[in-house]
């Protein structure tokens, strides 16, 4: 009983990790296309067309 307890930390723990090197990843990807966006005029993009 207390092995299996202790597999069920064990895979919660390794959840946990992976989802914060997920954040991690996900958050810089996205700080990266954010930095990439170009804010135009609405009066520029009209006259574009």
């Amino acid at each position: 009983m207390i092995m299996r307890r202790i597999i069920g930390i064990v895979i919660l723990l390794l959840l946990i990790v992976c989802g914060v090197i997920a954040y991690i990843v996900l958050q810089r990807k996205v700080k990266d296309v954010e930095s990439d966006l170009i804010i135009a005029e609405k009066k520029d993009i009209k006259g574009r067309k």
